[in-house]
């Protein structure tokens, strides 16, 4: 790895180090247990060093990037990732028939009407059917 790429990586883990603190996670083990990752991994990503693309889309989703923001970011696309909104902690289901974790962090969007959850929640879950059968 070059030293223009070591450089790049180290903007995007400073970058998601900025997003979980934004996305109400003051820690990297907050932003671990969110992703189900160890903290060791976290710890690397926000250290620059280079990771599985899976476990990447699991820190996107964790904090609320939209997938590909770290792709977009090393590409040179972007130079900082959008603002996340931040989540409120939700320990049982907020609303009925919420299947799964995803489901109850877009459960969790204040800023959003209830009808716009729903249609975010049946859309996660088509995306999930598509995936896995469902």
């Amino acid at each position: 790895m070059t030293t223009q790429d070591t450089r790049i990586r180290q903007g995007l883990g400073a970058e998601i180090a900025r997003a979980r603190v934004s996305a109400g996670m003051p820690t990297q083990q907050a932003l671990a247990e969110a992703a189900k990752l160890g903290l060791r991994t976290v710890v690397a990503v926000e250290n620059g060093e280079k990771v599985s693309a899976r476990t990447m889309r699991k820190i996107e989703v964790a904090i609320g990037l939209p997938v590909g923001a770290a792709d977009d970011y090393l590409a040179g696309k972007v130079t900082e990732f959008p603002k996340v909104r931040t989540l409120r902690a939700v320990s049982a289901p907020a609303g009925p028939d919420l299947r799964d974790e995803v489901e109850r962090k877009l459960w969790a969007i204040t800023d959003l009407s209830e009808d716009e959850r729903w249609a975010y929640i049946y859309q996660h879950r088509a995306r999930q059917e598509q995936r896995y059968g469902e």
